[in-house]
């Protein structure tokens, strides 16, 4: 896949300038922040680390947008902390940002990705057999009604599986 380009000439427009040159030019006016804000941005190889790592992890063209203008903003807002430090160049360190929104952006959109894996309903949820088996039920129970004490237990029993093996042994039941 070929890396995405903007019209600008493919090269690193921080080589030769050290991290902290960058975060010293962000602070010093906010018309020098825009100047590293649109050069980061412009910057082929930035752009291509990001495309190529968002479109391999599942992301679309749009994702490659969002996450390269947030990760320059999150690189712009860390610059104005006092201490802030950059112990890499400038590509790895935005590299390392764009890994981490990007993995926090997948992580907020799962919960809809697992709409595929919902089960489809079973023949037990259909509306129908479940009124069908409440009507076989309530059959039942008006026939058992119908019958003496000693056949509504015999058939309780057996209806529910032996559950008690136990009791039944206890009590046994005499026919004449």
């Amino acid at each position: 896949m070929e890396p995405f380009t903007s019209g600008f000439p493919s090269f690193c427009i921080f080589p030769a300038m050290n991290s902290q040159e960058l975060v010293s030019r962000v602070i010093s006016s906010l018309s020098e922040r825009d100047r590293v804000m649109s050069e980061l941005f412009k910057d082929d190889r930035i752009r291509a680390n990001t495309q190529k790592f968002v479109l391999a992890n599942g992301g679309l063209s749009d994702d490659v947008e969002t996450v390269l203008c947030d990760a320059i903003v999150n690189l712009v807002k860390n610059c104005y902390k006092p201490g802030f430090e950059i112990h890499s160049t400038v590509e790895n360190y935005l590299f390392g940002v764009t890994k981490n929104l990007w993995f926090r952006t997948i992580r907020k959109r799962k919960p809809t990705s697992d709409l595929d894996k919902v089960p489809e309903r079973s023949e037990d949820d259909d509306p129908e057999l479940l009124l069908i088996e409440v009507e076989r039920k309530q059959n039942l129970e008006a026939i058992l009604q119908q019958i003496d004490d000693k056949c509504r237990q015999v058939l309780t029993n057996v209806g529910k599986g032996h559950e008690n093996a136990g009791h039944s042994q206890s009590t046994q039941l005499q026919f004449s």
